[in-house]
């Protein structure tokens, strides 16, 4: 807890993805797994008034094609994101290791990956540091931080994704 809290003392500055998000509502999600991806299948696709910064668990050339292919609208990866182009996708994959724990400092709400599958979900704190909204999946029950988080309404675990249209839906409306 004493390295999460740390997180707020931090430059937490990375210029790619203030320039990705701008002045717009910012989604995260983070430490992400194909199961997730199947959850937030129609987020992703459907939701143009907000930007979505997928950090995946794994970051490996497979794991990065697998997620390409799930996403069926114009994306950019940070390995070759370009600070002097104009944005045109509302989607950006991070390809790289290192970015996720400053990423959630500019999330207006985010998941948190592993609690779909049997992977075991990841780190609730580090966005929870921030005060935003967080989503997670159905597996969490081992984790007494997040149920904690949960009962004080810092979290909401959904176990399907029409469930997670509902509640991505209103926490940014």
């Amino acid at each position: 807890m004493d390295r999460v809290y740390e997180l707020l003392n931090q430059d937490n500055q990375l210029k790619k993805i203030a320039h990705f998000v701008g002045n717009q509502l910012c989604f995260v999600a983070g430490s992400t797994w194909e199961e997730d991806y199947n959850l937030m299948n129609d987020f992703l696709t459907s939701s143009k008034e907000i930007k979505i910064i997928i950090a995946p668990h794994e970051v490996n050339e497979k794991s990065i094609k697998a997620l390409e292919k799930k996403i069926k609208v114009s994306f950019t990866k940070w390995s070759t994101y370009d600070l002097k182009s104009k944005v045109e996708s509302n989607i950006l994959i991070i390809d790289t290791i290192g970015q996720l724990t400053k990423i959630y400092s500019y999330a207006s709400f985010a998941y948190v990956g592993g609690g779909m599958g049997n992977s075991g979900l990841h780190n609730t704190l580090e966005p929870a540091v921030y005060g935003i909204p967080i989503i997670i999946g159905k597996n969490y029950k081992q984790f007494q931080e997040v149920v904690d988080l949960i009962e004080n309404k810092g979290v909401v675990s959904v176990e399907k994704e029409s469930d997670f249209n509902i509640i991505s839906n209103g926490s940014y409306k």
